[in-house]
């Protein structure tokens, strides 16, 4: 059965403890020195996309690490590498729906050995490998969990250790930061490939947030057109808990300065503001559309009059932050548009979180996406938008639209199916092509009627799609 995921604080420790610990070369997995003794370790300087002895596998998923790169395991005996004629290694699986015998392989050589697991069905088997050398023996387990990939075309990755995506921006061609909803923290993800995280940043202590240890529940990001190192970040400014109270945390809005990237990517907070949920409902009462009312205690964001926020992007003149909002759909008298919040010359009165007053919002735009609201906003290279379209409510409704960015133009609905996708954000990747990034939080993945957000880190995971805009 699968480990229930910790709370907030404990989840900002151990990534912390994650990733400092963890570093590829710097650890071994159970070494015992004892003399004439033979010992079997993972080695994670060769497991960089997992960290055994958790490991999520995806049923036929072309990219799927512990079926194509393999678990490396260490084999040595007084610290000597053995050679590979002279031990043997059997893995027994405890669940063999999920894993059969014939399904594991190992690759022998001189002090190491390769295990690859080819799962069979969803569910979790747990691994025992064996090692023998003479008359010593040596066990390894391996805590295995599968998922099925609905695509296998190659155009599905599968990311673990989070299942709340929310926000993305791009690093480079190879790497991206994503955003979960339930962690205040990044992830920093390799675009194309399955598997964990390379590098972590927690802000959750630097934000000096109301509700400590509440989450902000990011949502939306968008990356500076006059600093792209410059990435600012923003909550749902919904409500919240069981009984839709505001929760101020999630009113903050923060920026990041990053650089580099991969493993190497280093965050640097710029500061933050807390006020704006007030601001757009003062905004938005003055254009009639009644965000008093959307946002008062227990009435849920995710309704067609509700009050959430989910997308954001620079408008085309660089200087104007454009916030899109899931909930709610306008205007109140025929609720079928989206709605978006221009707040003008946003950098220079953001001021790295100390403005000198109230945000200038613009007039509002109004946007016809078939009675869908905004789960985000792409900025492509070439000055076009790709506007993520879904319902206010929980019910799968997703379409694209290409925009011009111009409030006096009108969105087109793009002729693309991405209606089980169940995107939150998204990435360009060239002009044709976007990476869109799902929120799977609620997926169950393993037969076990547990949501992927409940599962242990290791078990967590969220997928993205490659998606062509022709």
């Amino acid at each position: 059965m699968p480990i229930k995921a910790p709370g907030p604080f404990s989840f900002c420790i151990f990534f912390v403890l994650f990733f400092a610990a963890f570093q590829p070369g710097k650890e071994r997995h159970n070494i015992v020195a004892e003399k004439n003794a033979i010992q079997f370790s993972f080695d994670y300087s060769s497991n960089t996309l997992l960290h055994p002895p958790y490991v999520s596998g995806v049923i036929n998923d072309p990219g799927d690490p512990a079926s194509v790169t393999g678990i490396t395991v260490d084999v040595t005996e007084d610290g000597q590498p053995i050679s590979a004629g002279d031990y043997s290694i059997i893995a027994v699986s405890d669940n063999e729906e999920v894993v059969a015998k014939n399904k594991i392989t190992c690759a022998k050589s001189a002090g190491h050995a390769n295990i690859k697991i080819f799962p069979s069905a969803a569910g979790y088997s747990n691994i025992t490998l064996t090692l023998t050398r003479n008359n010593k023996t040596a066990t390894l387990d391996i805590f295995y969990a599968a998922s099925s990939d609905p695509d296998n075309s190659g155009k599905t990755f599968w990311h673990t250790a989070m299942a709340d995506a929310s926000a993305a921006v791009t690093l480079d061609s190879d790497y991206m930061v994503v955003a979960d909803d339930e962690i205040n923290a990044l992830f920093v993800y390799h675009r194309y490939q399955s598997g964990l995280p390379v590098a972590f940043f927690s802000y959750n202590n630097l934000l000096q947030l109301p509700e400590e240890g509440k989450e902000i529940d990011c949502e939306a990001c968008a990356k500076s057109l006059r600093n792209p190192a410059r990435v600012y970040w923003t909550g749902s400014m919904s409500n919240g808990g069981k009984s839709f109270k505001e929760e101020p945390n999630r009113s903050c809005l923060f920026a990041t300065e990053i650089n580099g990237t991969g493993a190497a990517t280093k965050f640097d907070f710029k500061g933050a503001y807390l006020n704006l949920r007030k601001q757009l409902i003062k905004w938005g009462n003055a254009n009639g559309y009644k965000l008093s009312a959307a946002s008062a205690y227990g009435e849920t964001p995710k309704q067609i009059g509700g009050f959430n926020i989910e997308g954001a992007a620079f408008a085309p003149d660089s200087n104007t932050l454009y916030i899109g909002f899931r909930a709610p759909i306008v205007p109140v008298t025929n609720r079928n548009n989206a709605l978006i919040a221009p707040i003008q010359n946003f950098e220079k009165w953001f001021n790295d979180g100390k403005p000198s007053g109230d945000p200038i919002i613009g007039n509002p735009i109004e946007l016809d996406l078939g009675g869908r609201g905004i789960r985000d906003i792409i900025h492509l290279t070439n000055g076009n938008y790709i506007i993520v379209a879904g319902n206010s409510d929980e019910k799968l409704n997703e379409a694209l639209y290409s925009w011009t960015g111009k409030n006096t133009d009108k969105p087109v609905l793009l002729n693309i199916n991405v209606q089980s996708l169940k995107s939150e954000a998204g990435i360009e990747i060239d002009d044709n092509t976007v990476q869109l990034i799902s929120d799977n939080g609620s997926t169950e993945y393993y037969n076990d009627g547990v949501a992927a957000k409940h599962l242990s880190t290791n078990f967590k995971k969220f997928h993205s799609n490659i998606v062509s805009l022709k």
